[in-house]
């Protein structure tokens, strides 16, 4: 029930979206509706576009992997992925983060937190790889975000250890 509530929610947003920038629509509303929003706001900030997609892992120190990218990377812009790692973004900023105090977690090359500051209050984000964080902090000066080092999983690993040491507890006093 949730998520349909959640998904009728997304739907009234992006429909008043369309309405306010005036952008053709179809009821029921569809991903590609969602993908025109996100399209919109990327044609609205230009210059935030252009910021971030100058920015390359080497300007990080570290090597593009699986996990981590920039959408400035020849191999997002020749395919024209990086269209959709930044509406993801924009996206969630426009529709979950406006005026909100946001955390993004496992935030990486920070590019994401860069656009979420756009449209939230204050967003912390939190990064395991202690260069990450502090280039971000130096590429990404942006006041409304605070750059935090830290291992969120590790965390969740010592509660799950725990649950299972009290699992154990309980079988050990159940034989007995």
């Amino acid at each position: 029930m949730k998520i349909v509530d959640n998904f009728l929610k997304i739907q009234n947003l992006i429909l008043l979206y369309k309405l306010k920038h005036k952008i053709r629509f179809a009821y029921p509303l569809l991903w590609d509706d969602i993908e025109s929003l996100y399209e919109n706001e990327i044609k609205l900030n230009p210059s935030l576009v252009d910021t971030i997609c100058s920015v390359l892992p080497q300007d990080f120190d570290c090597i593009p992997d699986e996990e981590h990218g920039t959408p400035g990377e020849a191999r997002y812009q020749e395919s024209g992925w990086y269209k959709k790692m930044l509406g993801r973004y924009f996206f969630a900023g426009y529709a979950f983060c406006r005026n909100k105090n946001v955390l993004d977690l496992c935030s990486g090359f920070g590019w994401g937190g860069k656009i979420l500051a756009n449209y939230a209050t204050n967003v912390t984000c939190i990064e395991i790889n202690q260069t990450l964080v502090e280039k971000s902090t130096e590429i990404w000066k942006t006041e409304n975000i605070t750059w935090l080092c830290d291992d969120i999983l590790k965390r969740e690993r010592e509660r799950e250890r725990e649950r299972e040491r009290e699992r154990e507890r309980e079988s050990y006093q159940n034989l007995m």
